[in-house]
Formats: C-alpha cells, structure tokens, sequence
C-alpha cells in the first residue's frame, strides 16, 4: 500500500523492476496498460518491495558502503569509443558499452548481457533482451528513451534462453543499476540469475513510452 500510494500513484515510478524482483512471493506483476507494478496476488506485508524500490524506502548510503567494499583498488575515469567502425556507428554515443559487452562474451568472460531493445511491433517502445552473442549485441546497439523493468525480466529471459547458471552483465540507467546492486547485496540470493556486471549508463531522463510518442505527435 505504501509503496503504491507514495510511488506508483504518485507518479514517481521509474519501472525499474526492482519492487517484482525483490517480492518473494511473487505478489507483484506488470500492469499491462501502463507497464507499471501492481499487485497480482495479496501480499503479505513484507515490506520489501518499499525497501529495494530507489524511489521509495531503498538505503542509498548502504549500497554506496557496499559498493565501495568491492572497490579495492579505488576508481578511475576514461573516455573511450568503439574502434570498430561498424559499433561505432551503431551505438548512442561512440559504442562503448556494445565493444566492451561484445568482447567480454568472446572472452568467455560473461554469457550474456541484458540490454535495452526497441520493439519490432511498436516503434520507440524498449524491451528488455538478453544478448548472448556480439552480433546481437551490435543489433541491439543505441539507446532505448523507456524503462523496460529490466530487474523483474531477467528470470524470463534466462528462462527461455539455453544458458545454465550463467554470467550476465545488466545494463541499465543509474537508478536501475542501484536496484540491482541492493538486491545482490541484500536480496534473495541464490533465486535470482547471476549478475556478473552492472553498467550504468549517462541518464537525464527516462520517459513514459506513452508520453514520449504524444509528446512526438504534438510537436510534430
């Protein structure tokens, strides 16, 4: 209740997933006219949902400790592009999370990765997909402007692939991204597929893929 009143009806969700990923009894799904979460199930006041949702009770300073434990060797920036030519092109801003994915899986580094795709069936609308090869990291190249509830997806998509207890990365937009480092740290461990990386990308905002095509429409 809390979560839908001061969240989702407030109009503050960002459709991360994280509340349907971190419910243990699966009490949450995905609306399917708004995309957003809603009870399917009664739920049984756990409260965790409130807890790992970055809009609502989630521990901000909690997962900046935790993260700052696995940083031994403290942090360093770079400004890098795709050296392929073809990724270059094919990416949002220069391809680098594309190259730096694409290499890792033929490295056998990680199995896949969770991304961010346009729908074939209704343009500008992002689904989340799991890339298990570097051409299909190259198609899926460029960004997606809609959340795609990527945390609550990534049991599916495992689900449906051939992969066995595999090694992803997940990329996603900051807030995402702290989602998926709470429920690592703190979540349902060993229910959840391994998420090997996290990628954060640039983010000013994320739009409502209903909002975003009227918003086309009126200005032309």
């Amino acid at each position: 209740r809390d979560l839908d009143e001061a969240v989702i009806e407030a109009d503050r969700c960002i459709q991360c997933g994280s509340c349907a990923a971190a419910c243990p009894s699966d009490s949450i799904g995905i609306d399917d006219i708004d995309g957003k979460p809603t009870l399917v199930k009664m739920c049984t006041g756990c409260s965790r949902c409130w807890d790992f949702c970055p809009r609502s009770g989630l521990r901000y300073e909690r997962v900046l400790e935790e993260q700052s434990k696995r940083r031994e060797g403290g942090t360093s920036a770079y400004a890098v592009r795709a050296d392929d030519d073809a990724i270059h092109a094919a990416g949002q801003d220069g391809g680098a999370v594309t190259a730096l994915l694409g290499a890792l899986v033929e490295a056998g580094e990680i199995d896949g990765a969770v991304v961010a795709t346009e729908r074939e069936d209704e343009p500008l609308r992002g689904t989340a997909t799991l890339a298990t090869t570097s051409e299909e990291l190259l198609e899926d190249a460029g960004s997606v402007f809609n959340q795609t509830m990527q945390l609550d997806e990534i049991d599916r998509l495992v689900s449906e692939s051939d992969l066995d207890d595999p090694d992803l990365a997940l990329v996603g937009t900051p807030c995402v991204i702290q989602g998926a480092t709470a429920l690592q740290s703190f979540g349902r461990e060993g229910e959840r597929a391994d998420v090997a990386l996290t990628v954060a990308l640039f983010c000013t905002r994320s739009f409502e893929h209903d909002r975003l095509t009227s918003l086309l429409v009126e200005h032309g």
